[in-house]
């Protein structure tokens, strides 16, 4: 479940648009709130939460690693994604309760997700360790008040969406700049782009749709979104072969970085192509041909190169 977890990471951050006070700020600073930075946005967010989730927070990920003077005893990467991400926050007055409903979303969501279309639940360990490990995350952002455990944090979750997850003009239009940069690559011929919106709003839970003033859409196309999230669970469930310990999409390598020709550090690349590929080296040889490829059937707006190939901001 893999992917699914990873979607569910991205469907939490998704769903914090619905709170007008997090997506008035996101449209005040053009982050999330115009066409054009929508995508570098998602790139920089997708790159610095998988630095955290695939790089160790502290000491060696590799038990049998020995520091050496060309191999620091810790990874700093994961250390240096958190503090760029709390002096980018600190730009901006963000109240706990935003940080705060964020983060349980994070550790919510993907639980959420896979006991509704995952192959199997997660275990209580599994539950737990989701809750420790975004705890660990947002203490070290300066995230106060936090939950003691997963059921107090739910409660609290929920209880704050009662209160503050109202329809916002903000919401709409935040959320219509997300979902577009989403389904970019889907084409609009018979349309499967149409249909890709009238999903996600099938999709989200009634209270979000409502928040983020997102069409209600009839029956029919709830049945087949179901139906195309069951057919999922049935494919992983019972025809997919046993996974190997690597993950294609998001391996974890205990090896240390190292660092480049400028003597820095890269963050945790990821695999995800937006519709503008920021971080994405040049290609060559036969991969250049298939993005060129791509580019023309319209999944991506442009070639990877060295205006969008940049040390993350």
């Amino acid at each position: 479940m893999p992917m699914l977890l990873n979607k569910a990471v991205s469907f939490a951050l998704f769903k914090t648009y619905a709170i007008p006070t997090i997506s008035k700020l996101l449209l005040a600073t053009k982050e999330l709130g115009s066409a054009k930075n929508v995508a570098r946005r998602y790139a920089d967010t997708e790159i610095l939460i998988a630095t955290w989730a695939g790089c160790p927070i502290n000491g060696f990920n590799d038990p049998t690693a020995q520091a050496g003077p060309d191999k620091p005893a810790e990874d700093p990467r994961a250390s240096i994604a958190l503090a760029r991400v709390n002096f980018l926050h600190s730009k901006y007055k963000i109240s706990n309760d935003d940080y705060l409903y964020t983060l349980a979303l994070f550790v919510l969501e993907p639980i959420q997700w896979t006991n509704l279309y995952g192959w199997r639940r997660l275990s209580p360990m599994e539950q737990d360790a989701f809750f420790i490990f975004w705890r660990d995350i947002g203490g070290r952002m300066g995230i106060t008040d936090i939950p003691e455990t997963l059921q107090d944090m739910k409660a609290w979750s929920n209880a704050y969406e009662e209160k503050c997850m109202v329809p916002a003009e903000s919401n709409r239009l935040v959320a219509g700049f997300t979902i577009g940069e989403l389904i970019y690559a889907i084409p609009k011929k018979l349309g499967l782009k149409s249909f890709a919106e009238r999903f996600v709003a099938a999709v989200v839970e009634p209270r979000v749709r409502i928040a983020m003033m997102l069409p209600e859409q009839p029956r029919p196309i709830h049945w087949i979104a179901e139906s195309l999230l069951t057919v999922n669970w049935i494919i992983q469930r019972w025809f997919r072969l046993p996974r190997s310990d690597s993950n294609f999409w998001f391996s974890v390598d205990p090896r240390l970085p190292k660092p480049d020709r400028n003597g820095e550090v890269r963050m945790r690349p990821t695999s995800e192509y937006r519709s503008t590929p920021w971080y994405k080296p040049e290609p060559t040889g036969i991969f250049y041909v298939l993005n060129k490829l791509a580019v023309m059937l319209g999944f991506y707006a442009e070639m990877p190169g060295p205006r969008l190939v940049q040390v993350v901001p």
